[in-house]
């Protein structure tokens, strides 16, 4: 109702009240619209952070026991680059170990010293983490294996770098490398590079070799 002077005009309540459901209008309209881009936002992040990412293809995993551990690629922890490797424990007490695990062949690099460095985030309750370094010949068979037996990862640890140095003999077919862990426990695992002397001959940092 408007009033002016003491007296009512009908006149001027009627290009007020379109006013204002024009206004009322034009304010739903925009909380539905704010509502949608909020809603597919929240959609997006939980897709982008939460949701599992699959392993990169060059590399392989395994589990001794089928289902205990996730493992997956992590875009929110990661060394350099935008990912990591990620594993971690589905259960408090899970019985078996997980496995990443990558191949080269071995012609090159043979009869040469191969040093492997890797960088490891860990947060464990119980159990240990290790990198492993190994040289394969005909058949499977294992010429030469370090995997950290004597030097686990235990705890909760900030990204850490850790080498290896083996030969590799003049039989050997490939070499193997990679993760493992058993236990109660969060592993990250980033930017694996194995050098043949001073020539450096595999470099994987995850976002650098596998895209955005």
């Amino acid at each position: 109702m408007v009033i002016f002077l003491g007296r009512y005009i009908p006149e001027a309540d009627k290009l007020i009240t379109p006013l204002d459901e024009r206004i009322s209008l034009f304010t739903e309209r925009t909380t539905n619209i704010l509502f949608l881009i909020a809603l597919t936002a929240v959609t997006f992040l939980v897709a982008y952070w939460v949701a599992p990412e699959s392993i990169p293809e060059r590399w392989a995993s395994h589990q001794s026991v089928p289902n205990e551990y996730e493992i997956r690629l992590d875009r929110r922890i990661c060394h350099s680059g935008n990912a990591s490797l990620h594993m971690r424990s589905r259960l408090d007490s899970p019985k078996g170990f997980a496995k990443l695990s990558q191949r080269l062949v071995a012609n090159d690099y043979r009869g040469t010293r191969l040093h492997m460095s890797a960088y490891l985030k860990t947060e464990i309750t119980w159990g240990s983490a290790h990198l492993w370094l190994q040289m394969i010949g005909q058949g499977g068979s294992v010429l030469a294996f370090d995997d950290m037996h004597d030097r686990p990862v235990t705890g909760t640890t900030g990204w850490t770098r850790y080498d290896f140095t083996l030969d590799v003999p003049q039989q050997a077919r490939e070499i193997a490398f990679g993760v493992v862990m058993a236990g109660n426990c969060q592993v990250w695992a980033d930017d694996f590079t194995i050098r043949a002397g001073d020539k450096e001959v595999f470099v994987d940092n995850i976002e650098m070799v596998y895209g955005p």
